[in-house]
């Protein structure tokens, strides 16, 4: 859910930060990240301003466009304080179903060119006429994040990806809905 400018107010977000240790809330419940304060707003249009700085002292604001906004979000997890957090599952069904395919490409293209480059690869260990398939390209990258999560259990980014293979394999019919 995008935050956005309700009833002429600003609606304050934070930023999450890449470590959340180090992330504070003021009072207002903004979330600024080490010592720059960070204040942003999102407009019906799709629009967006930043406000850096905290307290007294000079401030700096950018404005991007809609399109520059969306590009902006794709780097940002931006985290709407005023609501509960979102679902794994939900987060990870719109990044399956948006707008990835414009910068990676047709999902089951690709699940299938993986399995392609795989099965070069694996030529040596497979057997003859065997080839890696692109629903078993799924299950092997979901075992990837399982296998980084069990690192760190609690780092949500780790079973997003897996919610997100499950999401993908989904996607491409690779399940099959009867059973």
């Amino acid at each position: 859910m995008s935050p956005s400018i309700r009833n002429g107010q600003e609606h304050p977000i934070g930023v999450e930060a890449a470590d959340p240790a180090r992330a504070k809330v003021d009072d207002g419940g903004a979330t600024f990240v080490g010592n720059l304060g960070v204040n942003v707003k999102t407009y019906d249009d799709g629009a967006m301003s930043l406000v850096l700085g905290t307290g007294v002292g000079p401030k700096h604001a950018m404005h991007f466009s809609p399109g520059q906004a969306e590009q902006l979000r794709g780097f940002l997890r931006i985290v709407d304080t005023d609501s509960r957090p979102r679902s794994l599952l939900d987060e990870a069904r719109d990044i399956v179903y948006g707008d990835r395919e414009q910068t990676h490409g047709a999902p089951d293209h690709n699940l299938v060119a993986i399995a392609a480059i795989w099965t070069a690869l694996l030529r040596a260990q497979l057997k003859t006429g065997s080839t890696v398939t692109p629903q078993l390209v799924c299950l092997l990258m979901m075992g990837l994040k399982l296998a980084r999560a069990s690192n760190r259990p609690s780092h949500r980014e780790h079973m997003l990806d897996v919610a997100g293979y499950v999401a993908l394999a989904e996607r491409c019919n690779y399940i099959d809905p009867a059973k």
